[in-house]
């Protein structure tokens, strides 16, 4: 058979097969931003409960923690207050809030 057939056949059907898992790829990534944004009310009341509180707040094992104490909570963002600096942290980063007893 003459390669150019092949071509003709099977094309179409790679396309759009690409095509589906393209458009499936987007429906799940904006159901799974859905979520989040769902979540993200539930943990922002949360942490909202821990303002003007001293706090260790760690971004995950390879990541840094900043001890503090939590001026406010917006959107999608802490504003911790270190004593030295003032750090602004996305919550999709963050991983745990300790509170301090002290």
């Amino acid at each position: 058979m003459n390669p150019a057939l092949y071509i003709v056949i099977f094309l179409p059907i790679f396309i759009a097969i690409v095509q589906f898992n393209r458009s499936r790829r987007i429906i799940f990534y904006k159901k799974d931003k859905e979520r989040r944004i769902k979540n993200m009310a539930i943990s922002n009341d949360l942490i909202k409960e821990l303002i003007n509180e001293k706090c260790i707040v760690s971004t995950g094992s390879w990541g840094t923690s900043y001890n503090g104490i939590i001026k406010a909570v917006e959107d999608n963002w802490l504003k911790i207050d270190t004593g030295k600096k003032t750090v602004i942290l996305s919550l999709d980063y963050i991983t745990s809030i300790e509170q301090k007893n002290s």
